[in-house]
């Protein structure tokens, strides 16, 4: 299996790990409100010092381990804290043959120098206020300027903008100036001092503020406490040991504090993801509702309402969403794919109630425990920004669902074949897919064998990369490629032994076409029932040169015409170049079990397919439970032609038919392979029999049916129909034809010929309706069957029309000081509406450009667009005035 999982789960060592809200960078400014003001008011202490020990120990009360850290107070900037050496407690660590950590937790090392923002325990101990976030490292250049760097969360891995926090971070990992830094914060503390004393009354009014916690001093006294000599990371790789023995994972739910009274089905959601992944072992159980708390040991609990203490007071929705760890001893040791592994001993996943603005619906807290049990199960955080195992909540309304990426890595971690210790080897070949100058491109190179975490880097003498792209050593080639042209290089991967491997790769770096698109990825259900309805999110990225309207859609590419998944989707519209589009689709699965594939591809009416298809996944279908559905069978009629389609779903073909209790109607008759009762009535009545079905498993199912039996009505069936209709593409279609005589309810289809593609006929009322897709003539034989079989046909013609085109906007000028807006693009009418900001604006028609003047704008950015005197409007144009 290829290590994909060192650059998806680059820390397989990882515990516990922490989801975040949104990443945020920016200017520092004394005159407004500051980007961390909610980390000043928030914490009861801010001091510059140094880290001089840290030291580990196993609260045997807690079953919890934590690490004390030292620091040597140089400056307090608020607080009172009264000593000039402090000790923090934080969790996390190894004790007494046993570990635990977070990865939300701050890093310290021996020596380093550190800007901190302080909080406490529910005891008075101090700790780090909202975890890495407010631990700053100090940091000093060649030539002895000091600068405070924020360090980007675990795993390497960048933290992203979301829908619930947009502002930005104080400072970012390029640093900023320690002096210029800390004369904001001493500002802003004065300035928020009001603002802050209230919410300190609020919550820390009874809470001490210790400069050792409460247990240190005994704990040194009784030989409790060790040095630590790594930075708070024992490195070991975790996993539960029973998925091997088939044995599940109990998880259970303390729905008390829970944003909805359906916690546990959105928890069980989650569980069902990481539990049909196909090739891996692991099985995981929801135990339903129980008082539990993440802090019980030998329990695996998912809670909300921070019963275990381990999140702080925020004055605005928290920057940490949610937490997952393992606890895991040493006792137990085991090689898995040639890794490493100790084995877990229980886990748990805790929801930050400071932070439930996040996961107030029910589809984002499923995405979020998603992530969050793929920590519960040993997986650290993706490299790539659409697994469901990155470090940001992506709010996509993928739900519980993950990619291939995430596959991947509990795959390896769980696998059903283990395929033992292998020499290191790079599986990636060249040439790599091609990037766009100019548009943003991903690409993960692949590994496999060796020991993780594996390492990547370019060798430098032998070729480049392009200027604007990097590999990251997670194995991630990243950026916005400035040139063209055919680039050779050669990189270098080496595994955490000290054995390494070099590979040569080229690529072509081109100049963008017309209509191009770059496959990002998409959400899956590794296995479905059969029958069974699903939704997946395919993402792909606009590197042509083409606006995308909404003539964009996605078509199966294998299997071709979607003949097998019965899909529905949303049409990709409004995608800018170097943009990202998400189309959403919804399938339902096979009736027959089996392994199916599960591609697709953007297509433009046109001009066909283009761009990059998505990945060629496969999809397990499984046998679902036995069971015999669809409508109860119609009316019959004596004398005339009766037939009725018994279904079945679930189950391992072939099915076995029978007629177990009660009889059919006399002249009726079963099919005991297709489930299928036919022929002609011969008496009035109603008739009541059981139906049983057998499939290849001796599974069985069974269903009480009646069939009711009536005299011959009098009335030859009729049908009126319009004969022509005139359509728009892209415009909705409506239209009923007319039944009239036989014996309702009418049945309808299309016998001969097609309606354009996009319109559909309903079986039941007969109502044509839909969106045309295509233009050209139509014509279609549309046939009524009644309950007694008659039918008749009428014919139809449908001419759909090209929609007017719409206006396009290819350039804005403004000119500052003349206050003169010069708009040139294709397909502008005289009449046309310009409108800037939402405001109609005059204008003169000056050759195909719309000039006007005067118009006063701000600096800042301004939307321009032009509607043709039909109402149809041109693409959002962004104008930034300076």
């Amino acid at each position: 299996m290829k290590n994909t999982v060192n650059r998806i789960f680059l820390m397989l060592l990882a515990l516990t790990i922490v989801l975040t809200t949104g990443a945020r960078t920016g200017h520092l400014n004394t005159n407004e409100p500051f980007p961390d003001d909610d980390l000043i008011v928030g914490s009861r202490a801010i001091v510059i010092g140094r880290v001089l020990s840290l030291a580990s120990r196993l609260d045997t009360d807690q079953d919890r381990i934590f690490t004390y850290v030292t620091i040597r107070v140089e400056e307090t900037l608020k607080g009172a804290i009264g000593s000039r050496r402090i000790v923090l407690k934080e969790e996390g660590g190894e004790a007494e043959g046993q570990g635990s950590l977070i990865f939300g937790a701050p890093r310290f090392s021996r020596g380093e120098r550190v800007f901190l923002y302080l909080d406490t325990w529910s005891d008075g101990s101090l700790r780090v206020h909202q975890m890495s976030f407010g631990k700053l490292s100090i940091l000093e250049d060649g030539d002895a300027t000091l600068t405070v760097v924020r360090p980007e969360p675990d795993c390497e891995m960048s933290v992203k903008h979301t829908r619930h926090q947009a502002r930005s971070f104080g400072l970012t990992s390029a640093g900023t100036n320690l002096t210029d830094y800390t004369s904001i914060v001493r500002a802003r503390v004065q300035a928020t001092s009001t603002l802050s004393q209230s919410f300190q009354n609020q919550h820390y009014r009874l809470v001490p503020m210790f400069a050792r916690p409460p247990d240190y001093d005994g704990a040194v006294e009784r030989g409790e406490i060790r040095p630590q000599f790594k930075l708070l990371y024992p490195v070991k790789s975790v996993r539960w040991f029973e998925a091997d023995n088939n044995q599940p994972i109990t998880f259970y739910v303390n729905p008390e504090g829970a944003p909805n009274p359906q916690v546990v089905d959105d928890i069980g959601a989650a569980i069902g993801v990481w539990s049909t992944v196909p090739g891996c072992t692991l099985r995981l159980v929801n135990g339903g509702q129980r008082g539990v708390c993440s802090t019980q040991r030998t329990l695996n609990a998912i809670s909300f309402n921070n019963c275990d203490g381990r999140f702080s007071p925020t004055p605005e929705c928290a920057r940490i969403i949610a937490l997952a760890g393992l606890k895991w001893t040493t006792e137990q040791a085991r090689q898995v794919n040639g890794q490493s592994y100790v084995g877990a001993a229980y886990a748990f996943v805790s929801f930050n109630p400071y932070s439930a603005c996040s996961y107030a619906n029910h589809c984002d807290l499923r995405e979020i425990a998603t992530h969050e049990l793929g920590h519960a199960i040993g997986l650290g955080h993706s490299q790539l920004p659409e697994a469901s195992m990155f470090g940001a909540a992506h709010y996509d309304g993928r739900c519980a669902s993950v990619t291939e990426d995430d596959v991947n890595g509990i795959a390896f971690v769980y696998p059903v074949n283990d395929s033992g210790s292998r020499p290191l080897a790079i599986e990636s070949t060249s040439p790599l897919p091609d990037p766009v100058k100019f548009v943003n491109h991903v690409e993960g190179l692949n590994s496999s064998g060796g020991v993780l975490p594996h390492t990547w880097s370019v060798v430098d003498f032998l070729g480049r990369l392009p200027n604007g792209l990097l590999l990251s050593p997670s194995g991630v080639i990243n950026g916005l490629p400035t040139e063209t042209g055919t680039f050779n290089f050669t990189v270098l991967v080496e595994d955490s032994q000290g054995s390494s491997v070099h590979k040569s790769f080229s690529m072509v770096v081109r100049e963008p076409v017309d209509y191009d698109s770059q496959f990002i990825a998409q959400t899956i259900v590794p296995t479905i029932q059969t029958g069974q309805q699903f939704s997946t999110i395919l993402k792909w990225l606009n590197n042509g040169s083409e606006f995308w309207d909404g003539s964009i859609r996605a078509v199966a590419q294998n299997p071709a015409n979607n003949t097998t998944w019965s899909a529905s989707l949303t049409p990709a519209s409004g995608t800018l170049k170097g943009q990202p589009v998400t189309v959403r689709l919804t399938a339902v699965a096979p009736r027959v079990a089996g392994t199916y594939n599960f591609q697709w591809q953007l297509y433009k009416e046109g001009r066909g397919f283009f761009g990059q298809p998505s990945a060629n996944l496969t999809i397990v279908v499984t046998p679902g439970p036995l069971a015999i559905e669809g409508s109860a069978p119609p009316q019959g009629f004596v004398g005339s032609s009766f037939t009725h389609q018994l279904t079945v779903t679930g189950g391992t073909p072939p099915h076995v038919w029978s007629v177990v209790t009660g009889s059919l109607p006399a002249g009726l008759v079963l099919d005991s392979g297709a489930g299928l009762i036919s022929g002609i009535p011969t008496a009035v009545g109603v008739s009541t029999f059981t139906a049983r079905v057998t499939d290849s498993a001796s599974r069985v199912a069974q269903r009480e049916l009646s069939i009711t039996i009536a005299s011959a009505p009098a009335s030859t069936l009729r049908i009126n129909t319009a004969g022509s209709l005139q359509a728009v593409k892209g415009v909705s279609l409506s239209y009923q034809p007319e039944a009239t005589g036989g014996t309702p309810p009418y049945i309808w289809s299309i016998t001969a010929g097609s309606l354009p593609a996009g319109v559909t006929l309903n079986n039941s009322t007969g109502a044509l309706s839909g969106v045309p897709s295509a233009s050209g003539d139509f014509t279609a034989a549309i046939t009524v069957r009644d309950q007694r079989n008659q039918t008749a046909t009428g014919s139809i013609q449908i001419r759909v029309t090209d929609p007017e085109p719409a206006p396009a906007i290819t350039k804005v000028k403004y000119k500052v000081g003349k206050k003169k807006l010069v708009v040139t693009g294709d397909r502008f009418d005289p009449n046309s509406a310009l409108l800037v900001d939402g405001v109609q604006v005059s204008f003169r028609f000056d050759a195909g450009t719309l000039i006007a003047k005067p118009v006063p704008l701000t600096p800042g950015t301004h939307e321009v667009r032009v509607v043709n005197p039909s109402g149809i409007s041109s693409q959002i144009y962004s104008l930034t005035v300076e």
